[in-house]
């Protein structure tokens, strides 16, 4: 009778104990899934700082080609960084022409399409436009020099590489927490 009850008191402890363990178990899987689902939302029109990392001129360039730059500085939500300076953003020469004789200068206009972080496109607004030096003095050549002028040529339209261009983040996005990481 003394092991009937001995097994019995030792079969209620194992399940009794069982149960915490189990019980512990599920508790501690439920909370990290949590964790994944978080979000952080950039909303639109939070100020981005980027900086022109490669000369973009319009000597080697033309309509459509496509050009890179880095966000400058972090993109903070709720005291957190949440995108990191040097994440790639992405724009687009949209007009292009060449510096030309008589002192024509160059002229370019770029958009800014979106910044690159962790595989997710968030899209940008700002748009760049630039003029290269020497329409004014072409007259002054022709003066100078006469025939020669003809020949003179204006400069190029340039983003030069460490230029600071401002822009836009373009619609509410909403990161993962995976994604922020």
């Amino acid at each position: 009778m003394r092991r009937l009850v001995t097994l019995a008191f030792c079969l209620c402890a194992t399940a009794a104990f069982a149960h915490q363990d189990i019980s512990g178990a599920v508790a501690t899987e439920t909370t990290p899934s949590a964790q994944p689902n978080a979000r952080t939302l950039i909303k639109r029109d939070t100020p981005l700082e980027l900086l022109a990392t490669k000369e973009v001129s319009t000597n080697d360039i033309m309509a459509g080609s496509r050009f890179k730059l880095r966000l400058n500085k972090p993109v903070i939500v709720d005291s957190a960084t949440t995108i990191p300076a040097g994440t790639w953003a992405h724009g687009e020469v949209i007009s292009a022409s060449d510096a030309g004789r008589l002192g024509r200068s160059g002229k370019m206009t770029a958009q800014l399409l979106y910044l690159d972080y962790n595989g997710v496109q968030i899209p940008i607004d700002g748009s760049i436009s630039a003029e290269g030096s020497g329409a004014s003095s072409a007259g002054a050549a022709m003066v100078l020099s006469g025939l020669a002028g003809l020949f003179y040529r204006g400069n190029n339209a340039k983003i030069k590489a460490g230029e600071i261009v401002n822009a836009f983040v373009a619609e509410d996005t909403v990161l993962n927490s995976s994604a922020t990481n």
